[in-house]
């Protein structure tokens, strides 16, 4: 299940990406803002502290952020989200901008999720996988993730072998749908 929650300001068309600039006379002129690596850390500071992780963070315009997270074997509800983004809001406060001129944009990982920890392959044993290998002359692969051994996953590729992955042999492990 994808959820989409979006947080903050809510008419982007009226306003020009650029800090400080409004296209319409009636709109709201935004202040500074704290860099993009700081509203990173405040904000995997506050999905941290309520017991989830980052796994995308992106800077679409100075004012707008996309964030997907994701925590084990619970749902983003919006009562969760709420409480994350409180948490960030008040640490933007504190150093002294307007939370306001910020729009974060929630998203969840979704049934092609990324899996790059133990955790990731513990979880989803048993799940099939797409699998693309940093040689790009082997073409990608799905398989079922077995199990894991050492932090690496085992897979049992579509001729039936298992076989352990290397972490450098590996672009990237999805969930395949």
């Amino acid at each position: 299940m994808r959820h989409h929650k979006q947080f903050g300001k809510k008419h982007h068309r009226d306003r020009d990406p650029r800090r400080g600039q409004v296209k319409k006379a009636e709109a709201r002129v935004t202040g500074p803002l704290p860099s993009p690596e700081q509203i990173e850390v405040w904000l995997n500071e506050s999905v941290s502290a309520a017991g989830a992780e980052i796994l995308e963070f992106k800077v679409r315009f100075a004012d707008q952020v996309r964030c997907v997270i994701d925590r084990d074997n619970a749902p983003l509800e919006t009562e969760f989200l709420i409480g994350v983004l409180r948490a960030f809001k008040t640490k933007i406060r504190e150093a002294g901008f307007d939370p306001d001129d910020l729009e974060i944009e929630f998203d969840s990982p979704g049934e092609t999720r990324l899996l790059n920890r133990t955790a990731h392959f513990e979880r989803f044993k048993g799940s099939t996988v797409r699998i693309e290998f940093t040689d790009l002359a082997l073409p990608a692969m799905r398989a079922k993730l077995q199990d894991v051994r050492d932090g690496k996953p085992v897979i049992v590729d579509p001729s039936g072998a298992e076989r352990v992955l290397e972490f450098n042999e590996v672009g990237s492990i999805r969930l395949a749908p």
